[in-house]
């Protein structure tokens, strides 16, 4: 039977008008999976947190971060100017900054960092720190004070080497040292007052009050570890508190009292700065979205219709241009990721001067666990597009030999 040929004209706008309908759908789906990651990961403030659980960000701030060199003077402070053997620091600000308080408080700050790139409200950093420098001082104080009770005692030759040692060890523990021993002799009855009045002097306890009666009475009974338990406190309390006023001179003070460890004005504005491309993709991520859902659709619907009923040309064309976005979709994925990891840690870190390193490698390997998040959504969506495009023109072959056969 006669079969009527197609228009020439209509083959050549045909010809011209297949690949453009390709490269339209490979870009309109490429663009689709940025947008719907874009809004289903960057505006959720739990895929943020997640990516810090992944990386054990929480347990690295105390086993890591902590102890990097150019935190000394921060973490001094902290420990309210006392020196504290490295291998307990960790437990004591962990008393100080419990685990669960810290998680609340940079999770408050990641929900208002979303919330300034969703609305593009005035971006606070700031974390309420007031709990854990009203903690300092308590938990600094009974730390020295279980650990002066733990020291092993050392008998002196004579009183005089006694004296000399105990005035070392008040010395010690008056400049926020721990002493390696607590010096002991039996103490003349007549010296007693003599001993005590050295406590006296660098505690500033009254003799007559309730404190210096205890300390009177250990020393009488040679209890001179007693007499420190008792004085430690009070040897330690002025460079506790002098230690504390000057790291809440370095902090801000909210509207209603509270203690804010806040970023600096000029660190807010450029953050600002960094952040107003991605707030614009994501204000514009959901129309994006169905913007270039719709053209994906229409593009792949007008190039099904265009050969018929040329199946087998439909088939290639078709499964081509699926097989090319699922294929460009990888590709693109695969150097945009290092550029997104790099681009957000330049933002959060690495221009803006003062972070230390271990914090810099912190961010870096969280920025990465939030890419392999994101992962999924390039990669089964352009696995899947490619397998059925490769299956289409695989079946159009197949298709042409049956019907040759």
């Amino acid at each position: 039977m006669f079969q009527r040929q197609p228009d020439p004209s209509f083959v050549r706008r045909r010809r011209v008008a297949a690949p453009f309908l390709v490269a339209a759908f490979i870009l309109s789906f490429t663009v689709m999976l940025t947008t719907s990651a874009a809004e289903q990961h960057l505006s959720d403030p739990e895929f943020y947190k997640a990516a810090l659980d992944a990386e054990d960000a929480y347990d690295r701030a105390y086993e890591d971060v902590l102890f990097d060199e150019d935190l000394t003077g921060q973490v001094e402070d902290l420990l309210g100017g006392v020196d504290i053997p490295e291998k307990e620091i960790e437990d004591l600000v962990k008393v100080i900054v419990p685990p669960g308080k810290l998680r609340r408080a940079v999770e408050d700050a990641i929900d208002r960092v979303v919330e300034y790139m969703k609305t593009g409200k005035d971006l606070v950093l700031a974390i309420d720190v007031t709990a854990f420098v009203e903690a300092i001082a308590e938990a600094v104080i009974n730390f020295t004070i279980e650990a002066v009770i733990a020291l092993p005692e050392e008998r002196s030759e004579t009183y005089e080497q006694f004296a000399n040692e105990f005035v070392a060890t008040l010395e010690t523990l008056d400049g926020g040292g721990i002493p390696g021993a607590i010096p002991s002799y039996p103490i003349p009855e007549e010296d007693v007052e003599v001993v005590a009045g050295l406590v006296f002097a660098v505690s500033r306890i009254e003799p007559e009050s309730e404190l210096g009666e205890s300390v009177l009475l250990a020393i009488a009974q040679d209890d001179v570890a007693g007499a420190l338990k008792v004085a430690t406190a009070s040897i330690l309390l002025d460079l506790v508190v002098a230690s504390v006023e000057e790291l809440v001179s370095r902090l801000d003070e909210g509207p209603d009292g509270e203690l804010l460890l806040a970023a600096p004005n000029a660190v807010t504005e450029d953050l600002e700065e960094r952040l107003e491309l991605p707030r614009r993709i994501l204000g514009i991520a959901s129309v994006g979205r169905f913007a270039s859902g719709a053209l994906a659709l229409a593009s792949l619907a007008v190039l099904t219709v265009l050969y018929v009923p040329g199946w087998r040309r439909t088939l290639r064309w078709t499964g081509g241009a699926l097989a090319g976005a699922g294929a460009f979709t990888l590709v693109f994925w695969t150097i945009a990721r290092g550029q997104l990891v790099g681009r957000i840690a330049d933002i959060v870190v690495k221009k803006t001067p003062g972070f230390p390193e271990t914090f810099s490698t912190l961010v870096d390997d969280v920025l990465e666990a939030a890419a392999t998040e994101i992962d999924p959504t390039f990669q089964l969506a352009a696995v899947a597009v490619l397998v059925a495009g490769v299956a289409a023109v695989g079946a159009s072959f197949a298709v042409g030999r049956k019907a040759e056969a």
